[in-house]
């Protein structure tokens, strides 16, 4: 057997038993490594990692680090409590295989609290040595005392996080690719409140032995690909811009890999009977899962790892182990067959583009899943670039034929399309249900805003008004027209994905525009591949709407980068939205964004107690708490507090929890399993913090029971960030000065209610607000077509609804007549 030495690279993979063992202050045994390479220095990514030999019963010193990001991944022994933030109160429990990022300037401990010891990496996203010298001696005996703590009540050992996030590499869903490789994605590395600094994205690859995965880009990020686990024969990673370079990892080895604009890379297993583990670190926000961007390096990457594995174990053996059926080497997604067309109860899984359904141009598969029971309900093959930008051409082509379809033709489309809605309403309930989760309550509440919508937008092409305005100037008149801006695209969320979508989407055809809609990847039909449907049948021109169902990793920045649309229309969260407002303004695209929100109910002493509870158990355990005017924070004088905290404990109390198909039910699953962690998660930090368990739901698997916190205080992190889910955190106040303070202490202002019997005084306190909407004696969740929608802050950009929908789809052209003989100075 030859040695795979004899593959040459330009980047040297850093091993993590490449460097004699040092002994460093209140740290055991380190190995440390200087400027993250070992052979070849790459340019702009001085990264620093080593690795920890912990011993029994270790405790560190606390360090601080004001210059670097810090990533501390533990890969063997027992769980590693991590103790942080400047008195060390936040407590972070990582088991093998859990990534803690934490970031800059925050001191830290850590201590392995059991019989056995821990053996982990630390990785920076900035030069520094590992061995650091202590600057925080004078916590040492705080962290000493939480440890000792700790190891006394070893049942509060879950993770209770502070300012960092542990992310547990069996926490995410696995996917399995085309390439037949479980892959756990993981976006970001982080909650999306937690402070901006550290950025880095992580995924865990469970590769099967004779992997080969395609060439993926990298073109803003450097990267790090840390192999974990695998055979003694390594793992081979071709990378370059036309995978020029190789190395062959072992396991421990760190490859650090540049950002470049056509950077690729792809791993090789050269073990024929053992699987490897890998782990990427990302250097900027990211998805782990991308897809092949550059498929002409698919042959390149099959012919020089073929070659390496010949190498390694013989040209005949190789022969022989391609033979056998692709089953007994790894498992593998076959391409998904398209059903029939049954309507809307039975929605295309496909592209809708140019008026046509196919396949996406990308090998990847979407799964898209029941939240409830796991159940596949489509897969989809997605979209690329390419098909993003033929969607855009055919609603720019389309506008121009839709230019000419007279306005009440126009009306016709939408009035077709609201009986449609209506003939299929049950089978679009079981869609609402089956892919979301959603309760057939909530099914026949979105549903019925949809309607409301569509109803509204049939009257925007008879509303393409314009103006004559008199001129200074003799003989002339201004003419001021209302046009489409020409093309929208609109990205939905998944929570209420159908009416999310069509809430931009009508109105933007209604008034004249081409529209190409990229729904949640969670949510492909209901906010997706059902609405294009429905206009299909309408009889809307072939291509002026168009669908397209992809992941970030496999598009980029692509949908909104593209030329042709002058409106991004964006629903989700206020970090991603940051992103979307970003890149559209750079390429001079107006952004219009709903984004998320902590809305505050406030009940007065004099409010009605019983509606006011019904109205908050509303606020904020419909459709999960998975909306974003769900009145996160319910703040009651504290004269009323003990009455309306027992009263809202009794309600939560008796929702049922469970299957969504149960007309009983209330509170169904959540979308998936990562959210349902990261609310497990925020409440524990919220215990952590200081409040109070007054009802505590059950969890069972993403199914979240109604959970109630009091003793909350605005310092809290559950006060802090938006809860999307069944949480709500009750709060006294003595004073109406008091209680409007605490409503605005918060970077968003979506919506809110105030509930009193006096009318008037409550409009005045809603006035006070710092918010987009509020309701008196209400809830917080309201929706109506002609109200314009929309928050302050960082709750999103522009409004929605009626006028102002009409404002925000179209532009105005100032067109001058001149009907005499113009007399110039010169």
């Amino acid at each position: 057997m030859t040695s795979t030495h004899s593959i040459t690279t330009q980047l040297s993979p850093i091993s993590f038993t490449s460097v004699d063992p040092c002994r460093a202050p209140g740290w055991g045994r380190a190995r440390e490594l200087v400027n993250g390479t070992a052979t070849g220095n790459v340019p702009g990514f001085a990264l620093s990692a080593g690795g920890l030999e912990l011993s029994a019963g270790f405790l560190s010193d606390p360090l601080e680090h004001p210059n670097t990001d810090t990533v501390l991944l533990f890969t063997e022994g027992d769980p590693v409590w991590v103790f942080y933030g400047d008195d060390l109160r936040y407590l972070a429990v990582q088991e093998q295989g859990d990534l803690l990022t934490i970031r800059r300037g925050t001191p830290y401990a850590v201590s392995t609290g059991f019989d056995r010891g821990a053996t982990g990496y630390v990785v920076r996203s900035d030069e520094c040595l590992f061995a650091d010298t202590v600057v925080r001696s004078d916590l040492r005996d705080v962290a000493q005392r939480h440890a000792a703590a700790r190891r006394k009540n070893q049942s509060r050992t879950p993770s209770v996080n502070g300012g960092c996030t542990v992310v547990p590499f069996d926490s995410v869903e696995p996917v399995l690719t085309p390439q037949g490789h479980r892959i756990r994605p993981l976006v970001d590395g982080r909650h999306e409140a937690d402070p901006p600094g550290m950025g880095i994205s992580v995924g865990g690859l469970e590769v099967p032995a004779w992997f080969l995965a395609k060439a993926h880009m990298h073109p803003r990020t450097d990267v790090i690909v840390l192999v974990v686990d695998c055979g003694k024969e390594g793992a081979l990673t071709l990378h370059g811009e036309h995978l020029e370079h190789d190395a062959v990892q072992y396991r421990g080895d760190l490859l650090p890999i540049k950002k470049g604009r056509k950077y690729a890379h792809t791993v090789q297993n050269l073990s024929p009977d053992k699987s490897i583990r890998a782990y990427e670190f990302r250097s900027q926000p990211t998805v782990l899962i991308d897809n092949p961007q550059i498929p002409e390096l698919q042959p390149t990457a099959t012919e020089r790892a073929r070659a390496a594995l010949e190498r390694l174990h013989g040209a005949d053996a190789v022969a022989a182990h391609l033979a056998q059926p692709p089953a007994q080497r790894a498992a593998r997604v076959a391409s998904p067959t398209p059903p029939a067309h049954g309507g809307a109860g039975s929605p295309r899984r496909h592209q809708f583009i140019a008026g046509e359904w196919r396949d996406g141009s990308m090998n990847k598969v979407l799964v898209d899943r029941n939240p409830y029971d796991g159940t596949t309900v489509a897969e989809f093959r997605i979209a690329g670039a390419d098909d993003i930008d033929d969607a855009y051409r055919a609603a720019a082509r389309a506008k121009l034929e839709w230019d000419q379809v007279n306005p009440y033709a126009k009306r016709t489309v939408f009035e077709r399309a609201v009986r449609y809605v209506e003939e299929h309403e049950d089978a679009i309930v079981e869609i609402i249900v089956d892919e979301l989760g959603g309760t057939r309550l909530k099914a026949m509440f979105e549903i019925g805003l949809v309607l409301n919508m569509l109803k509204e937008s049939a009257t925007f092409p008879l509303r393409m008004e314009g103006r004559i305005l008199p001129s200074p100037i003799d003989d002339k008149e201004n003419r001021v027209y209302r046009e489409p801006v020409g093309v929208v695209g609109v990205i939905s969320p998944f929570n209420f994905p159908f009416f999310l979508s069509m809430k931009s989407v009508a109105p933007a055809l209604g008034a004249g525009n081409g529209v190409v809609l990229k729904p949640h990847e969670d949510s492909p039909i209901t906010g997706g591949t059902l609405i294009g449907e429905i206009f299909e049948a309408a009889g809307l021109p072939a291509g002026l709407l168009n669908v397209v169902v992809t992941e970030i990793p496999a598009i980029g920045d692509a949908f909104l980068e593209h030329p042709a649309p002058r409106v991004i229309s964006f629903t989700g969260s206020s970090a991603v939205g940051r992103h979307v407002a970003e890149v559209a303004v750079r390429h001079f695209k107006k952004p219009l964004l709903e984004l998320g929100g902590n809305s505050a109910l406030i009940v007065l002493a004099d409010a009605d107690l019983d509606l006011a509870v019904d109205a908050a158990a509303f606020s904020r355990f419909t459709h999960q708490g998975q909306i974003c005017m769900s009145a996160n924070r319910i703040l009651v004088h504290r004269d009323v507090y003990e009455e309306f905290a027992a009263k809202f404990v009794a309600k939560a109390k008796s929702l049922q929890t469970g299957d969504p198909r149960d007309s009983e039910t209330i509170v169904g699953p959540l979308i998936n399993q990562r959210q349902t962690a990261a609310l497990a998660a925020l409440v524990e930090q919220g215990i952590a913090e200081g409040a109070t368990v007054a009802l505590r739901g059950e969890v069972n698997g993403n199914l979240f029971g109604p959970t109630v916190l009091t003793d909350v205080t605005t310092a809290m992190s559950v006060m802090r960030q938006e809860m999307f889910g069944p949480v709500a955190c009750l709060i006294p106040f003595d004073t109406e000065d008091e209680a409007v303070d605490v409503a605005n202490d918060t970077d968003f202002g979506l919506s809110g209610a105030v509930h009193t019997r006096d009318l008037e005084h409550g409009v005045a306190i809603a006035k006070r607000l710092h918010t987009g909407m509020v309701h008196i004696n209400d809830t917080t969740i309201h929706d109506e077509p002609i109200v314009p929608f929309g928050g302050e802050k960082q709750s999103g950009f522009g409004r929605l609804n009626g006028d102002r929908s009409l404002d925000e789809f179209t532009t105005l052209k100032w067109i001058s007549v001149h009907r005499g003989r113009r007399q110039f100075p010169y």
